[in-house]
Order: C-alpha cells, then structure tokens, then sequence
C-alpha cells in the first residue's frame, strides 16, 4: 500500500498541499500523522477530538484487533522515527527497530487504505528522519520535499514572534520577543540544514524523492500536477482542474497542521493573505545562509 510523505520546514505551505492531494479519489490524507496519532484529545479536522471522531475510533480498533501492538505503542514508535536526533541512526543502521516499525507501518496504512477504499495515505508531517526511514524500509514510499521561498518561510516564523506567540524549534517555544534576531538567524541555518538534510536523502535514494516547489502550483500548476502524477503514478488531473478554476476543495480527517484544516471547504491560492513584511535585515541574514540552496532551487537571490 502506498505511503505518500511531505516533508521540508515548517511553515512551508504542507497543510494546504496535504488537503489539495487528499481530493484525489486514490488519496486519503491524513495531516501530520507522526505528532498526531497519540493526542487523541487534539482536534480532528471534522470539529470533534480525535478521541471521539468515528473515523479515528474506528482505524484505531480495527489496527488493535488485528495487531498484537497497542496503538500507544504505535504511536510512540512512530514519533521516534520522526525526531530529528536519530537521524545519523537511521541513516547508517539497519535495526530491528526500523524493519518492525516499518511493518507496523505497512499494516496501519493497509487497514485505513482498506477502510476507505484508496490506493494510497499522504502524511504531511515534514520530518527529514521520518523521510529517511520511509525511504529506506518501506519499499511502497514516495518523498514529496516541499520547498518554499525562505523570505517567505521566515516572514511567517516572524509574523508568529511579534504576536508574541515566540520561536519553535526542535520541539520547543522560546518566548523573549528580545532574542528575535537570534531567532531568525537559527531559523535561515534551520531552512538551509533542513533542505539539504532532505536533499541528503534524495541523492541516496533518487527514486523515492521528488522536489516540488511551493509557489509552482500557483505559477504553472499543469506543470507541476503532470510532474506529480507521473513521481506518484496516480491521475491528479480533477485536482489540477480544481486549482486552475478555483473550485472549492474540502479537508477530510485531517490531525496536526495550522487553522485553515479547520475550514469546511478552502480554495487554493499561493498569493492569497496579506503579504507579510520583515525587515530588511532578515532578508540579508537569508542570503547569507542560504544563498546555495536558493540558486538551486531557482529563487532569485535579489
């Protein structure tokens, strides 16, 4: 059964890419599923807690009686893949540990594929180590390394500082408004050491990985749907039409990722919003740190 995978840095735009493939008739999306299964008193995308959604309720008891594994157990397991710190690990090991979570894996996604009758599960978690395991023990696994403009992934990241909800960063909330420019530094590094962590991955296994640019599905979505389909082997040729005609796209059960999940329906556009302004100084510090990536990406430098 396939397992679609988004990964790259946060704020890069997964949630509403998660949600736009999950209209495809062959793809269930399911969100951040690595930070999310085991919170089961955080909020489903139908408005209900996961606890208490059929949907989740009903994954979770069909995988616990056909599995001798309890679904905390599972969930554990499954955040561990996806923590950055083992990443080295999981790049030179061959463990146990791995070759059974990736059974454990194979059997979840058939259970909830088998459930709602698709071919194939999209996780929008973003995590370069779940990426990594993903690619090398699960044979049926397709890596989607999001990348969007760092402008406008740190722009975001700030926007969240000066309302004083602080910095995430490896799991943690800083809150001194005063350490911003610090904040931003980390956050530049963060974006290039990220993207070539997951650019790490494709170079040792260059079929599983595929990179698509954020802003492309606005600039020239047949492009990057024909890209998509052919990496993924599935038609996304109604979802292609949607985006370009600007038809309403709906969210199904989805767990983790930011507030639009929490809309009944949404339609996609990369330029929607107010644009988010940042110091000139921010923008100076991205280049500085991430001036490689850009021109291999195609992003203008000035």
């Amino acid at each position: 059964m396939k397992y679609i995978y988004i990964t790259g840095r946060g704020r890069s735009g997964s949630t509403v890419i998660d949600a736009m493939l999950g209209n495809s008739k062959s793809i269930e999306s399911v969100g951040e599923l690595v930070s999310g299964m085991g919170r089961i008193n955080a909020m489903c995308s139908c408005g209900k807690m996961m606890k208490d959604c059929n949907y989740w309720i009903e994954i979770r008891n069909d995988f616990e009686s056909k599995f001798s594994k309890n679904w905390d157990e599972f969930s554990r397991d499954t955040v561990k893949s996806g923590h950055i710190k083992y990443f080295l690990s999981t790049l030179f090991s061959n463990s146990t540990f791995y070759k059974v979570l990736a059974k454990d894996t194979q059997l979840f996604t058939k259970i909830l594929l088998q459930g709602v009758g698709k071919k194939a599960l999209l996780d929008s978690s973003k995590n370069p180590n779940r990426a990594l395991f993903l690619a090398k023990f699960y044979s049926d696994s397709k890596i989607i390394h999001l990348v969007k403009h760092p402008d406008g992934v740190a722009a975001s990241k700030y926007k969240f500082i000066g309302r004083g909800k602080g910095y995430k960063f490896l799991r943690r909330t800083y809150l001194n408004p005063k350490l911003a420019p610090l904040y931003m530094t980390v956050e530049a590094i963060s974006w290039m050491v990220g993207n070539s962590m997951i650019g790490l991955i494709k170079w040792i296994k260059p079929d599983k990985v595929m990179i698509v640019k954020y802003e492309d599905f606005g600039s020239r979505p047949e492009f990057i749907f024909k890209k998509l389909s052919r990496f993924l082997d599935i038609d996304l040729t109604e979802i292609q039409n949607a985006v370009t005609n600007g038809h309403p796209l709906t969210f199904g059960h989805t767990i983790g990722g930011n507030g639009v999940r929490n809309e009944e329906t949404f339609v996609f556009n990369t330029t929607k919003g107010k644009k988010r302004p940042m110091p000139a100084f921010y923008k100076l510090l991205i280049r500085i740190f991430c001036w490689p990536l850009m021109l291999l990406y195609g992003y203008k430098i000035i």
